[in-house]
């Protein structure tokens, strides 16, 4: 049941408190692994933060933040994309280097990007997507709506995060 968050501000100061604040309220959502990383984009600071349930690889591989393999994007992913590993066989002719879906999910918005990634998956999902060489942040969330991704503006910041309950705390704070 993973869970993201993350924020987007002028206010580097900020987005260390907001990422806590995130993962204080989201703790239950990810056990297992709770990280987060700051990100100069010009000159905004993007924070992204992850609190991690390990479902499909169990060791460290599957850490999030995670960076793609020419370091150019990264992501915070909650969810699962089934025919991940169709995708990696078939479309991306490259083999995994984890036994995760949040790395091909990745690499696929990588090489074709967000719009025809998209089409291709099947599952559920939310994720925040940073395009480092594109300067761009994209948010994502399944067709349906199964996996929950929230945002909200405040005094000029973009904030989001798995539940509502943590966009108030990090707003609040």
């Amino acid at each position: 049941m993973c869970g993201i968050s993350g924020v987007v501000t002028l206010n580097k100061s900020q987005v260390d408190k907001a990422l806590y604040q995130a993962d204080c309220v989201q703790k239950h959502r990810g056990p297992d692994i709770q990280d987060r990383q700051l990100f100069n984009t010009c000159q905004w600071w993007v924070g992204l933060g992850h609190q991690r349930l390990s479902i499909l690889d169990l060791s460290d591989a599957g850490r999030q933040p995670m960076y793609s393999a020419s370091n150019n994007s990264v992501i915070v992913y909650n969810g699962e994309v089934y025919n991940y590993k169709e995708l990696s066989e078939n479309v991306l002719n490259q083999d995994a280097k984890t036994g995760t879906d949040t790395e091909i999910v990745l690499e696929m918005l990588e090489g074709f990007g967000i719009e025809k990634a998209l089409r291709q998956f099947n599952g559920m999902w939310g994720f925040a997507w940073l395009d480092k060489s594109q300067k761009k942040l994209y948010l994502a969330r399944d067709r349906a709506g199964v996996k929950p991704l929230y945002y909200a503006i405040h005094e000029g910041e973009l904030f989001f995060a798995s539940e509502i309950k943590t966009i108030l705390e990090m707003t609040q704070g």
